[in-house]
């Protein structure tokens, strides 16, 4: 955080006499609501870099397992493997897309935003629950299945 931001951010809060708590003046208010809006705005970005770049190496692992289909080396277990990593992209997108969301709604708490937020959340948590499962099968069966040499 620079030293400006910083002394901005101290300028804008004020102390007030009657109920003794911390508040924001009006210009400063609309100032530091449009930095939560900026900032909501770069980790919706960040939410969607991840996943694309998620969905760009599952599609390059997707398709080097299909071309080892030719030369005898395609494999189930690396198909499964491939679901589990863009999956891991996937929960670590929508987690940055709760963050933004949880932004969004703190600036306008609407029904509307908590509605999605509660979409997002319930959509994650289902991912994760089945991501994780898959992940241990995965790891039960490489135990099982002995490496070729």
């Amino acid at each position: 955080m620079s030293l400006k931001l910083f002394k901005h951010l101290l300028l804008a809060t004020c102390y007030t006499h009657n109920n003794f708590k911390l508040s924001l003046t009006k210009p400063n208010a609309t100032m530091f609501t449009h930095f939560l809006n900026l900032l909501a705005t770069i980790i919706s970005v960040a939410s969607l870099l991840i996943v694309t770049y998620g969905a760009l190496i599952a599609v390059i692992q997707f398709l080097l397992n299909e071309v080892k289909r030719f030369t005898g080396g395609y494999s189930t277990t690396n198909i499964r493997r491939l679901r589990s990593v863009f999956g891991t992209y996937l929960l670590l997108g929508l987690e940055f897309l709760i963050a933004s969301d949880i932004l969004k709604t703190v600036l306008e708490p609407t029904m509307t935003e908590l509605i999605i937020l509660g979409g997002i959340v319930v959509v994650r948590t289902i991912l994760s629950v089945f991501l994780n499962k898959e992940i241990k099968e995965l790891e039960s069966d490489t135990k099982v299945v002995p490496k070729k040499s």
